[in-house]
This record gives structure tokens, sequence and C-alpha cells, in this order.
């Protein structure tokens, strides 16, 4: 041993985890003298598997033997060399248990941001209005959010089933066919998932997970497009609409003003031409003034009011006249009660909106059933009510009622003119003036529509 370091000879005999345990336990234990069986006991071996290393480490000058009990080397080189192991062992332990805590603090640190990643993730995710789904190679459902089974109107268990097998749209199951076929392809679509008499469309997007070449599944987001197919529709219709009716009395204007040029027509004719021609071009003008009036709205500016006090009960009776004289569909008749008099207020917006809801109440009502129109004060504010016969309106076609451009489908008001403008003005109008707008219905009974206005405009805006 004089000619090699103690320690590098004592380190290569303890090539064993039991002859490292044996040698720290006699180091740290130097004066005990033990069997086999009760140092098994002690640092937990079995007693055959250690009395063979006992019997090697005594061969190896690091422990002696007395018959059956085992004890330290009493050699002072081999004493010092074991130490020096020990201490070796003590701060490599440290070393090892420091750097075993660190992992764990980074590992717990990683578990907790994972944990929170998780937990926001699955908000994001359920807190979506879009829909998503999520599958894997073998076409099954992954993830699935709320949105997505709220669009599609699914159950909650689908988690593990085949996407094909779990859709009910037809359409969007063709995507995703087209998806799965397409493999590195994105596909794209606009599906019809309408059900239950509810319209309902969504746009589709499918993109494949891929690494390495490899597709391990898909991702399908979904949004819904109604609003937007509606506002396209609505669209098209008024194109169309304001095609038609500028082209309607475009035409009476333009052949009554032929025959006038001609000058074959006696005077009365003449003059009721002049009358048309008239009528037409205020048709026109109202038209034109109800579009720029919507754009204004629209585009957040304000109509300006122009105050002036006038009878109310006189307005409502002019706009009468002027209703029948422009058609004379339904018979108009007033109830003004004696308290109605004067209001300070926009005369010409107020004279706008009576004469919208009077030509609504005509035009949605069969031909000779009367409309009335009732008047009264009630505290600081001014009544009117516009009650007719009429077709009536549904819960589901109240809906829309006061939204531009919205007009009631329904057989029996096909052929009924209208850009479906008036309704969304009128409340316009009447809010502006710090008033409501309010109607009740019934199907096939009729509708009453009530104004109600201050009889003063709020202070400072008079």
């Amino acid at each position: 041993m004089a000619e090699r370091d103690p320690a590098e000879f004592v380190s290569s005999k303890l090539d064993t985890k039991a002859k490292l345990d044996l040698a720290l336990f006699f180091i740290n234990n130097p004066h005990t003298m033990d069997t086999a069986a009760s140092l098994a006991r002690w640092i937990g071996y079995g007693e055959a598997e250690l009395a063979e290393t006992l019997d090697e480490m005594v061969a190896a000058g690091l422990l002696r033997r007395r018959g059956s009990v085992y004890m330290l080397s009493d050699d002072p080189e081999v004493i010092s060399a074991l130490k020096q192991v020990a201490r070796y062992y003590a701060t490599a332990k440290r070393s090892v248990e420091e750097m075993v805590s660190a992992l764990e603090a980074e590992r717990r640190q990683l578990a907790e941001e994972i944990r929170e990643l998780e937990v926001s993730l699955d908000a994001i995710v359920a807190s979506m209005g879009d829909g998503l789904i999520v599958t894997d190679r073998e076409h099954r459902v992954r993830l699935i959010n709320p949105a997505a089974r709220r669009l599609l109107g699914l159950g909650d268990d689908l988690v593990g089933q085949s996407i094909l097998s779990a859709l009910e749209t037809e359409g969007l199951r063709e995507l995703f066919e087209q998806a799965f076929a397409a493999e590195q392809e994105t596909v794209r679509g606009e599906i019809d998932a309408s059900r239950g008499g509810q319209r309902l469309f969504l746009s589709a997007q499918i993109e494949p997970i891929a690494r390495n070449g490899d597709i391990l599944g898909h991702v399908c987001v979904l949004s819904d497009v109604t609003e937007l197919k509606v506002l396209d529709q609505m669209k098209s219709d008024l194109i169309s609409f304001v095609a038609h009716e500028l082209r309607s009395p475009l035409t009476s204007v333009k052949g009554c003003a032929h025959l006038l040029e001609e000058g074959k027509v006696g005077d009365e004719v003449r003059k009721e031409m002049l009358r048309t021609i008239a009528s037409e071009i205020d048709r026109l003008d109202r038209m034109v003034s109800g579009f720029l009036d919507i754009s204004r709205i629209e585009a957040g500016k304000a109509i300006e009011l122009v105050y002036e006090t006038f009878d109310l009960g006189q307005l409502i009776r002019d706009a009468i006249r002027m209703h029948l004289a422009a058609s004379d569909r339904c018979p108009v008749s007033a109830e003004i009660d004696e308290n109605v008099g004067e209001i300070t207020a926009d005369r010409d917006k107020v004279l706008q909106v009576l004469l919208n809801l009077l030509s609504n109440a005509a035009k949605y009502s069969p031909a000779g059933n009367p409309v009335v129109v009732r008047a009264r004060v009630e505290g600081d504010r001014a009544r009117i009510d516009v009650v007719d016969q009429g077709y009536g309106i549904s819960p589901e076609q109240a809906k829309g009622l006061f939204t531009p451009f919205y007009r009631i489908r329904d057989p029996k008001t096909k052929a009924i003119r209208g850009a479906g403008v008036g309704l969304y003005l009128c409340k316009h109008l009447v809010e502006i003036h710090g008033g409501e707008i309010t109607f009740e219905s019934e199907p096939g009974k009729g509708t009453t529509f009530t104004v109600t206005l201050p009889l003063k405009p709020p202070q400072g805006e008079q």
C-alpha cells in the first residue's frame, strides 16, 4: 500500500454499493465488532449476500475478522483512506441532495406553471365564441369546447368518439372527410347548420396538426356567420328594392312628361299629370331622405332637431289628410282628447313619424279595414296610438321590427312594397326627442303602435 495512494486504493476496492455502505458504517462506528447477521440487519442487506461481501473486504485489508465477528482494519493508512472516502462521499451526497432539491423545486414550479397554463388554456378554450374541435390521428375527438357543442347541437360525451360518427351536420362531416383525404392541406367551407326552425350558418376551417411530415390530428375552428348571411341577403334585397322603387316613380314621371311635351291632353288631365309628377317626386324625395338619415345614424352623426311650438291635434289631422291623399286603401279616423294642445318639438320629424306609422297601418291591413289615431296627454307627455285591424305581428317577426332594412316575410305581405327603414327611423326620431315607441300586436287581429313624446324638450335643448 506504500507504493500507491491509500485513498485511491481503498476507493478501488469499494466497487459495489454494499461494500461502500459497509465501509461508511464502520468508519462512522469505528469500534463496532459484529456478526454478518447483525450487520445485515443494521444496514439492510440479506445475511448471505453480506457475508460474501464482508469476506471480500477482509481479503482487501479493509476489515478484520475474529471468528464470526467483523471489525474495522487497524491499519492507520486504511482508516485514514476510509475517512477521506467518507468525506468525499458526504460532500458528493450533499451536492447531489442540493441538486435534487433544486431540481425538485424547479419541478414543482414547472408543475405549477403547467397547471396555471392548463387552467388558462381551459378557460380560453371554454370561453371562446368560436367553436373548436381537435381530433387525433385516428380521427377521434380529443377536445371540443362548449361553443362547438352549442353551434352543432352536440352532447358532452364526445371525447374518444370518431368525429365522423359523432357529427350530425352533414356539411361539416363532408369537410372533415375532405381534410382527412387532403392530408397536409387546409380545408375551408361554409355549412348550413340550421335545425329546429332556427337558421344557422357556420364558417369552418380545418387545419392539419403535423410534425416532421407526420399528421398527428386536425384542428377545426367554427364561426357563426348567420348574421353576415342575413346582412348579405338584406343588402341584395335592398339593391333589388331600390332598383324597383326608383324605376316605378321615374317611369311614371317620364310618361307624364312625355304626354305633356306632346301637348295633346286637356287642362284637367294636364293638372292631374302635374299632380302625379309632384307626388312621385315627393315619394322619391322621402325615399332618398330616409336613406340619407340612416347613413347619418349609422355613421354616428346626430340628426338635428328644429324645435317649434305647434298644435299636436292639428298636426295629427294634417298627417291623416296627407296620408289619405296618397292612399285611400283604409279609412282613417282621429280620436283626440280635449287636453291635447300645444307641444314643443321638431314638427317635421313628428309628422314624418306619423306618416310612417299611418302608411304601415294601411299597408299591413286588408283593404277597407279602419285605422284609428288616438291622442291624449298623460302628465308631462303626449301619447299617440295608431291602431289598425290588420295582419298583426308574431313574436318571431317582432324581434327585428326596428332593425334597418328588416321586412316581415309572410305570404300575406309578400306583395307589399317597402324598404324596411320606416320603423327604424321612427324609433330613432322619437328617441332623440326623449320619447319612446312601443307596440302591441296579435296575429290576425291587428297592431297598436304607441308613441310618447315630452310636451317640452329637456332644459337647454330648445
